[in-house]
């Protein structure tokens, strides 16, 4: 596994973090280790073979222990716990532009939401403008956003299609 790919589950970590509204704290670790782990010009295999992992700035032991795992089996645990306990639905969420995590997690907090289809009919009815950090401005651009999830939904990019074929086929 390469550090870019270490560093994307770090940020998806982060951002599954604050939707579900967990310490900021922890949230910011996450993602410094991501930008940290893009921007090593070290692999981080190489350095977990001569153990030097604990000595990258902000990296401490129990993310020293998660990169490890990564790096040994390809996942990590602690992220497949935390994608089982968010609804698939709120997770897809963060492919709508302009809605990030933090908004998600007012979104399910305060209104309640747990669907993209809730969602949907909550912009419909006017109900997000009176969210802080949304107006009408963004609700539109939340319908929109909706709209080409909807559009696109179910379509994949030729290239994975193409190496998705090669592997049912081999």
């Amino acid at each position: 596994m390469e550090n870019k790919d270490i560093a994307k589950v770090f940020d998806r970590i982060g951002k599954l973090l604050e939707i579900k509204g967990e310490n900021v704290f922890k949230i910011r670790a996450y993602y410094n280790a991501a930008r940290t782990i893009a921007g090593l010009p070290i692999s981080l295999k190489e350095a977990a073979a001569i153990g030097t992992i604990k000595n990258i700035k902000g990296i401490g032991g129990a993310l020293e222990k998660k990169i490890l795992e990564l790096i040994a089996t390809g996942k990590l645990e602690y992220l497949e716990r935390i994608e089982a306990e968010i609804p698939a639905e709120i997770i897809e969420m963060l492919k709508i532009p302009g809605l990030g995590p933090r908004k998600i997690h007012k979104l399910v907090d305060i209104l309640g939401i747990k669907t993209i289809g809730e969602l949907e009919y909550a912009c419909r009815e006017n109900r997000l403008k009176n969210i802080d950090g949304f107006g009408v401005k963004s609700q539109e651009n939340v319908l929109k956003g909706i709209e080409l999830i909807k559009h696109f939904r179910g379509r994949i990019l030729y290239d994975e299609a193409e190496s998705l074929a090669d592997e049912i086929v081999s």
